[in-house]
């Protein structure tokens, strides 16, 4: 097939729960832009490529970072995706696929007390706005860490070195994050 070049690359960030799919919607953009003759960087985060995200890799088995030393991991190993892999690819026009991207920061830094607006502002310093943002929305007992764990709304989500609770809370009481999942807020 005929490669088609574009003046600047397409970003699309694919954001949703663990095990909801994010990777499978990701391949298969993949597959349908490469056949339909473009040339795709299909990448995901936390990243490989460097100190900050085998920290975070490395922290899911070895117990959790803190707050301020996962915010500053995760920025830290965006920066140098950015700089490294999406920008570049960008600039030659290529489609650039995000598994989990800076909202993902912004859900489960937020989740833990960190400042929302302030995480999205930090990030949109220096990593691209998404041309796209996929929202693979389930529900939480589809993806696979999270089970009911009571009549109240409450899901016990266990990860290799913890299990903690995530409440469920109506949009009205919840902020930015949930009004976003929700529809009615954008960023």
């Amino acid at each position: 097939p005929m490669t088609i070049s574009l003046p600047r690359g397409i970003l699309i960030a694919i954001e949703g729960i663990d095990g909801a799919g994010k990777t499978t919607q990701a391949r298969i953009l993949q597959q349908r832009f490469e056949a339909a003759g473009l040339t795709v960087v299909s990448t995901k985060e936390p990243t490989d490529r460097s100190e900050h995200g085998r920290r975070i890799r490395a922290s899911a088995i070895g117990g959790r970072l803190s707050l301020t030393e996962e915010l500053h991991a995760f920025i830290e190993d965006r920066r140098e995706h950015v700089a490294s892999l999406i920008e570049p690819a960008l600039a030659a026009g290529h489609v650039v696929i995000v598994d989990r991207y800076y909202f993902s920061t912004a859900a489960y830094q937020g989740a833990r007390g960190a400042d929302v607006p302030r995480i999205l502002k930090r990030n949109e310093e220096f990593a691209p706005v998404p041309d796209v943002l996929v929202c693979v929305d389930t529900s939480f007992t589809t993806g696979r860490i999270c089970r009911p764990s009571g009549a109240d709304g409450a899901y016990a989500v266990t990860t290799r070195a913890e299990t903690y609770v995530v409440s469920v809370i109506p949009p009205a009481g919840s902020g930015y994050l949930s009004e976003y999942w929700s529809g009615k807020r954008t960023w």
